[in-house]
């Protein structure tokens, strides 16, 4: 969720980048994939898709032109689809049709539709032995809970004589069964034993590592694809966030943006610079006393602009010229390629010292 894509141009320089914010690209990723999606619900649908199946299509809706007669065409709206079945230069993809109101199966070529694989499907999937083995341990505890919840009485009946040889086995089992019949036809769950007979009542079940077991195989499992207990809950510091970025997010973001670049961005659009990029604000994540601290380096060493930084912390920008230059106030301005209004070396600063 913390992850933009953009439809950029690149510079003559190929370092700089301007965002296409005319681009019919730029519009699905900024506004709304189709009319029942914003661009946030489909990256969610798509990506909560991808590790359910482990690999999606995203499908263009509707194009300025027909993408199997032509490359140049402008997407108007695009989904998430299920990949039934595969061809050679085809796939069978199962989507919503939103003109009928149910899904459809419709057979779209490879080059059209953005095909993506889950890189972490060999970790989630049957083939890792940790998953396996967690879910098999989990089946254990959801039998074990519902046995502990069924109508057992848990009890041992001891009887007055050993029950050594078959004839007391089959009385044993024969005074068992008219204990529960006793129950059951009690309106009150009441029944009677012999004076030298004896109950003994099992109020708790005999302890076992099961649930030790299962936290270590949650924990193996969480960390084998960079996530801990503290990227839940929030405490977790940059060094853990950051393995949680490279090991988990950033390989999923990956496979999306060079899909999408490679399937919705043309031969020669790619040539006049065109590219799609994934942006993530670095400052989310910030804790707001450490901003004042940021702040002050970025506009010290003149990597960002008063203005710039001003809308990272959600403020709007000032009329000040200055704002909106790369200057350092805690050095003399001579030593700055800076133009400062009003100084003898700005336009202004001429003009004035021309009339004087």
């Amino acid at each position: 969720s913390a992850v933009k894509f953009q439809h950029v141009k690149l510079a003559e320089d190929k370092e700089n980048q301007t965002v296409q914010y005319g681009s019919s690209l730029q519009r699905l990723f900024e506004v709304e994939m189709n009319i029942d999606q914003s661009a946030t619900d489909f990256f969610h649908d798509l990506v909560y898709s991808l590790f359910d199946e482990g690999v999606v299509a995203a499908v263009p809706i509707e194009a300025t032109l027909d993408p199997t007669q032509s490359d140049s065409y402008d997407i108007k709206s695009m989904r998430v689809g299920k990949i039934m079945e595969w061809y050679p230069t085809k796939v069978r993809v199962k989507i919503y049709n939103e003109h009928k109101g149910d899904f459809s199966e419709v057979t779209v070529p490879k080059k059209m539709c953005a095909i993506i694989e889950n890189p972490l499907a060999n970790i989630l999937g049957n083939d890792n032995p940790t998953m396996n083995r967690l879910i098999q341990k989990l089946s254990i505890l959801d039998k074990q809970d519902i046995d502990a919840v069924a109508n057992k009485w848990n009890m041992i009946l001891q009887l007055p004589v050993p029950v050594r040889n078959d004839i007391k086995r089959k009385e044993a089992d024969a005074r068992v069964q008219d204990i529960e019949k006793q129950l059951q036809d009690s309106n009150l769950g009441i029944a009677y034993i012999t004076a030298d007979e004896k109950i003994t009542q099992l109020n708790r079940q005999i302890n076992s590592n099961l649930m030790d077991e299962i936290k270590y195989l949650t924990d193996e499992l969480l960390s084998q694809i960079g996530l801990t207990k503290a990227v839940f809950d929030g405490t977790a510091n940059a060094e853990q966030m950051q393995n949680y970025y490279t090991r988990t997010i950033d390989p999923i973001v990956t496979r999306i943006q060079e899909e999408f670049q490679r399937k919705f961005i043309t031969k020669t659009g790619y040539t006049q610079g065109h590219r799609i990029v994934t942006y993530s604000d670095p400052f989310k994540l910030v804790p707001t006393s450490q901003l004042a601290t940021i702040g002050d380096a970025l506009l010290r060493n003149r990597i960002l602009t008063s203005n710039e930084f001003r809308a990272v912390i959600g403020y709007g920008p000032i009329a000040d010229p200055m704002a909106d230059q790369l200057y350092n106030p805690n050095i003399s301005d001579s030593r700055q390629d800076v133009s400062i209004p009003g100084s003898v070396g700005s336009p202004e600063g001429q003009d004035e010292y021309a009339d004087r």
